[in-house]
């Protein structure tokens, strides 16, 4: 069942699961929960129409040369990044794709803070890095290390704070307003 996309029912407890799509390697839904983004081999698919019969609204696909691994709303504006074969992409409204060469190293996982403000990104050289007001360009980042390569990323609800893990079994979480290691 790899691959699939499934929609069930929460408030049903003896609902079954439906198959949507086959085919998925990362979705993301926006933080109004007005829109949908599903990455497959064919592109990324963004829905902004919703579900209409238990049925994924698909039109053209955006077109992107890398195999995408994970998909984030950046922020209520509707900027989606997208990760893949190691590299950062920003898909636009107008979809619109950019590459993003001043990431470092082949990425491993990202994430975006509660308040749209950081976008952290961790790779396989241990490097963790956060960019500031959710724009991937080098004056607005800060960079910090683990030993070995970077498997996670979390930020507090508050975007205070941010926490990052290892293949090392390594945590570290550290405070976004000075970048001193909180723990």
């Amino acid at each position: 069942d790899s691959g699939w996309l499934y929609l069930w029912n929460w408030a049903n407890n003896n609902a079954e699961p439906k198959r949507l799509i086959n085919g998925v390697s990362a979705f993301d839904v926006d933080p109004k929960r007005k829109r949908l983004a599903l990455a497959t081999n064919e592109g990324i698919y963004l829905d902004d129409k919703g579900m209409v019969d238990e049925t994924i609204i698909r039109g053209n696909p955006i077109k992107v040369d890398e195999a995408i691994e994970q998909l984030l709303f950046c922020n209520a504006d509707g900027r989606l990044l997208a990760r893949g074969d190691g590299k950062l992409l920003t898909i636009q409204n107008d979809g619109k794709v950019t590459q993003h060469a001043e990431v470092m190293s082949k990425l491993t996982c990202m994430a975006v803070s509660p308040d749209g403000n950081y976008v952290a990104t961790g790779n396989d050289n241990g490097r963790v890095q956060v960019w500031k007001k959710g724009e991937i360009k080098p004056e607005n980042r800060f960079i910090f290390s683990h030993p070995e390569p970077v498997i996670c990323l979390t930020f507090s609800q508050d975007s205070k704070l941010l926490a990052s893990g290892s293949s090392d079994n390594r945590a570290n979480v550290r405070n976004l307003e000075n970048g001193r290691l909180e723990y």
